[in-house]
């Protein structure tokens, strides 16, 4: 691999990562993706075959550029099928396989690992909107879980209270 060719990845992932400041170009962002797919695997399978001199480390840049994309083109998508559809998981099983069987990357078993988390990202049924949704449970049973405590007695939170207090003293 080429430094231009590492400079294009690390500037495309820079891109990348930025997509949601865009705004209203969906379709073109989705118009893309494949296209970055296209580019990562042929790239990377091509590494596997040795027709180029893509380190390890390398690699694993090129990986945590095809996650971002994925966590990107979920948020433009409408479902997860279409994010499927757009990042084609079984590609990135057949990858897995590619460098689990290559003598340069067997070795990375992180690379596999990188592939096999793509695959899971892309069969979740989460998307933007149902991630939300998650996050609000959780601050709701955080805030569920403080009220019990409080609810408990409040005399243990004075004698928290107090206890900060004399530290405070001690110290100063």
């Amino acid at each position: 691999m080429t430094l231009s060719r590492a400079q294009a990845f690390q500037f495309v992932s820079t891109l990348v990562n930025q997509l949601q400041a865009l705004g209203d170009r969906k379709d073109e962002i989705l118009t893309f993706m494949p296209e970055l797919r296209q580019a990562i695997l042929d790239t990377l399978s091509n590494a596997c075959t040795g027709e180029s001199s893509l380190t390890p480390a390398h690699a694993k840049e090129i990986l945590k550029l095809a996650l971002l994309g994925v966590r990107q083109t979920k948020r433009f998508t409408s479902s997860a099928e279409e994010a499927a559809s757009i990042w084609e998981p079984s590609k990135w099983s057949d990858l897995s396989s590619k460098l689990a069987s290559s003598d340069r990357f067997k070795a990375s078993v992180g690379l596999q690992a990188m592939c096999k988390q793509l695959v899971q990202l892309l069969q979740e049924s989460n998307t933007a909107g149902t991630k939300a949704s998650g996050k609000q449970k959780a601050a709701t049973k955080r805030k569920a879980d403080e009220v019990a405590a409080e609810d408990e007695g409040t005399a243990s939170s004075g004698k928290k209270a107090k206890h900060k207090k004399a530290r405070k003293e001690k110290s100063g």
